[in-house]
């Protein structure tokens, strides 16, 4: 775990984990501090965490002079994939403390951000392909009122070598037509084409590629499908961060990519706007 130090924090300190009922998970003590900047404490032990389960990282400063931010937790949550610290009220109080000795800590005061942090190593499934970004998701806003006709992508990698057999999008109820889907290069060279065809109403639609496309291990392209309608899927700010569903990787940042008109390579990003499609990636070997 880390926290960050002022001039002030002097003194020997402690760092703890717990659970959220206060159980005490491990503990040490901080060496070879520096006088101030971020410090580290390594647990002489790795504790297992469970996703979607809230803990508690604390230090002890017997000096006092901690940094300290006021209302950082008041509103928002806090993302750093794939840690999450929730706003204040959402699973308790955030920015907690204890005055006097070491322990768990409970009081909050302006849902001050007070600078601790675990570190974590994540553990991701051995994934079984074929694989895909989203899955079964159902996006909250599946049909957008624009009716332009528009191509919408995503930029994605896999961390291994493999194949794309097809790409898929989810459609909502306005989003009707024919659609072709693609594969391109990170430079815009298509790799593949086709129509999607024995469409539902609304749901996931899924083309599969005539011939598989052979994609390299930590490279970018970008899967996309055209509708003449609009009426897309769209989640905006959805790849702000870095989307993991292991082995593939949606981009942060510049990510959710359009092009207005009759179909082409997609160039355009708008609030890193998630339009839900997706590739079918199959492991070589």
């Amino acid at each position: 775990m880390t926290f960050y130090k002022g001039v002030n924090n002097t003194g020997t300190h402690t760092g703890s984990l717990w659970s959220a009922s206060g159980q005490l998970l491990a503990t040490g003590t901080f060496t070879n501090e520096t006088a101030t900047g971020w410090q580290t404490l390594t647990f002489s032990t790795s504790v297992q965490i469970s996703a979607n389960t809230t803990y508690v990282a604390s230090y002890y400063a017997p000096n006092g002079g901690y940094a300290s931010t006021p209302a950082y937790f008041a509103t928002d949550d806090w993302n750093a994939t794939p840690l999450h610290a929730p706003a204040s009220g959402v699973d308790g109080m955030n920015g907690v403390f204890r005055n006097g000795s070491a322990g768990f800590p409970t009081t909050s005061y302006n849902n001050t951000n007070y600078w601790v942090s675990p570190v974590v190593a994540t553990q991701e499934p051995v994934a079984t392909c074929p694989c895909t970004l989203f899955n079964t998701q159902v996006p909250a806003n599946p049909s957008s009122t624009d009716t332009g006709a528009i191509e919408l992508g995503v930029r994605f990698s896999s961390d291994v070598n493999g194949t794309i057999t097809g790409v898929r999008f989810y459609k909502g109820a306005n989003n009707t037509g024919t659609h072709t889907g693609s594969l391109w290069s990170a430079s815009g060279q298509p790799l593949a084409t086709g129509t999607f065809t024995n469409e539902t109403a609304t749901g996931w639609q899924t083309l599969m590629f005539a011939t598989p496309v052979s994609i390299t291990a930590a490279t970018e392209y970008v899967a996309s499908y055209h509708t003449a309608v609009g009426g897309y899927a769209n989640t905006g700010g959805f790849f702000n961060s870095q989307y993991r569903a292991a082995p593939l990787t949606g981009f942060a940042g510049g990510n959710g990519l359009y092009l207005y008109g009759a179909g082409g390579f997609p160039v355009n990003s708008y609030d890193n706007t998630n339009y839900w499609v997706d590739i079918i990636f199959q492991k070589a070997g």
